[in-house]
């Protein structure tokens, strides 16, 4: 009896065992026979080993065994934190439809001057054939990633480091020219190559530092000499016009003190003028009046000894009233023309 319930359990567990890997298979067959593909990605259907259709958005059956999806191996070199730059291998049976961005680890490249940099790039690619994708490359990543890397060396090294640093525009252009066919060899477009940084070496930045201070201190001197420069003839010019303004302004000055002269001697000679006039005018008008008296007197019965007492007094009149004149003394002959007919009582009187 005991034999028999141990047959019986085996029989049992034999039968469990054969219903899992039953369950198993069958999990794996449901597994193989559909692929969900999401809406940015393209898969690669083969029958037998040979390439069958492409497996776009959505789920699809396929046969299990004889249907298998085309497996791309991708190797990228990825720069970590601390600088150490690892591979890492990708199995790939999807790729992508959308543009996808591919940063590169940065690249040692020498300039036409031997100097080294490093540059760190970019880039930006999407895939427009699959199919070219899947057969015509077998590591897509890498292959970009050398060429990169080729094209980037040529066109550096026929800068110097300046113009390396100063056209960064003109070799982003020149590797993305160079990119321009592989569209129609392996079916992928690049849509944008960009350098993001140019590091030079610590010891070209601090003797490109010191040539920079250096110049800019030159330049400093050179532009302060030359402003001390302008400054000095700013004052010389500026003592120029003040002396001409000086000078014209003395002589406006002068001009108008004569002008100011010749107006005050035309208003004296004009002032003369006119009293020398009145004064001629009084000298004719008692002129004439005294010829008109001269004339009225002898009219009325005056005879010229009159006339004659009458300038004889002026002329004494004259004489007494002049300065320093104390003491007249008349002659006797002409004591008549004075009042006196006779002075015999004044010798009486001595």
């Amino acid at each position: 009896l005991i034999q028999k319930l141990v047959e019986a359990i085996m029989i049992l567990y034999t039968l469990l065992a054969l219903l899992l890997i039953i369950v198993l298979v069958a999990i794996f067959l449901f597994n193989s026979s559909f692929v969900l593909i999401s809406e940015n990605e393209v898969a690669a259907l083969e029958y037998l080993g040979k390439f069958e259709k492409l497996l776009t958005t959505g789920v699809h059956f396929k046969y299990p065994l004889v249907h298998v999806l085309k497996t791309c191996v991708w190797t990228q070199s990825i720069e970590e934190p601390d600088g150490r730059v690892v591979t890492k291998t990708k199995h790939l049976t999807k790729l992508p439809k959308n543009e996808v961005i591919f940063d590169i680890p940065n690249l040692a490249v020498i300039t036409k001057d031997k100097i080294r940099v490093s540059v760190n790039r970019i880039l930006f690619y999407r895939i427009k054939d699959h199919i070219k994708a899947f057969y015509q490359i077998d590591d897509l990543l890498q292959a970009l990633q050398q060429l990169a890397n080729t094209y980037l060396r040529d066109a550096i090294s026929q800068l110097t480091v300046e113009e390396a640093v100063r056209e960064k525009q003109k070799i982003q252009h020149l590797v993305f020219k160079s990119f321009s066919d592989m569209s129609e060899k392996w079916g992928i477009e690049i849509t944008k190559f960009d350098i993001q940084d140019i590091e030079l070496p610590r010891t070209f930045v601090d003797a490109q530092t010191k040539l920079i201070v250096s110049k800019t201190q030159a330049e400093a001197d050179i532009l302060k000499a030359k402003t001390d420069e302008e400054i000095k003839l700013a004052k010389v010019e500026a003592n120029l016009r003040e002396k001409e303004m000086i000078a014209k302004s003395n002589f406006e000055n002068q001009k108008r003190d004569i002008e100011i002269s010749r107006m005050k001697a035309d208003a004296e000679a004009y002032s003369a003028n006119k009293v020398t006039e009145s004064k001629a005018d009084s000298v004719v008008k008692l002129a004439e009046a005294e010829m008109k008296h001269t004339r009225l007197m002898k009219e009325a019965g005056f005879g010229n000894e009159y006339f004659l007492q009458k300038e004889f007094t002026k002329a004494w009149t004259a004489l007494a009233t002049s300065e320093g004149t104390k003491m007249v003394v008349i002659p006797y002959e002409s004591a008549k023309f004075f009042g006196a007919s006779s002075l015999s009582h004044l010798q009486n009187q001595s």
